[in-house]
């Protein structure tokens, strides 16, 4: 079992924070609120601030977080020997947050959100005629293929018509 927070300081009385082994980044409000000192805070406002904080709960990102669970011997459960819990956070993710997600895996998730969406308009979309197969998903491929198959239709009825209007000019 580890601590929730972990508070680091130095001869200097500038203070560092762990919150589960993960440290805040040096943009992080409190750092920035308090410029990372001892003479601008008390210790027992810094733990009632932290203690306010809720911990980013964002669930799509890069870089895994892992923290160890408490272990109880009667829990069958817990007796894995690395039982722990996995958090995925972003590169830029504040850790500690006033919200359940802290404001930069708010934007990240936007941005992912818009590729996702822009990724299935592109899947609904025939492919183009010379892209490679291989890289190309068979759903883009299937509508290439109908919407060739439309347009060859099309020009046989077409081709089919103008046939016709020239064999009767022929025959006037």
């Amino acid at each position: 079992m580890i601590p929730k927070f972990k508070i680091f300081t130095g001869s200097s009385l500038i203070f560092t924070i762990r919150c589960f082994l993960w440290k805040l980044p040096s943009n992080h409000e409190i750092y920035v609120e308090y410029d990372r000192s001892f003479k601008n805070i008390t210790l027992s406002n810094l733990i009632k601030i932290l203690d306010s904080f809720k911990i980013c709960d964002f669930k799509n990102s890069f870089i895994e977080h892992c923290v160890p669970k408490h272990y109880f011997p009667d829990d069958d459960e817990s007796s894995f020997p690395l039982f722990q819990q996995k958090f995925l956070r972003s590169v830029s993710c504040l850790l500690l947050s006033r919200n359940s997600i802290c404001e930069n895996c708010s934007k990240f998730e936007k941005k992912e959100m818009q590729l996702v969406k822009k990724k299935a308009y592109n899947l609904s979309l025939p492919a183009k005629p010379n892209v490679p197969i291989k890289s190309t998903s068979t759903d883009r491929i299937k509508l290439a293929m109908q919407s060739f198959r439309i347009e060859n239709k099309e020009l046989k009825r077409k081709l089919k018509n103008f046939s016709k209007k020239f064999q009767q000019i022929l025959l006037l």
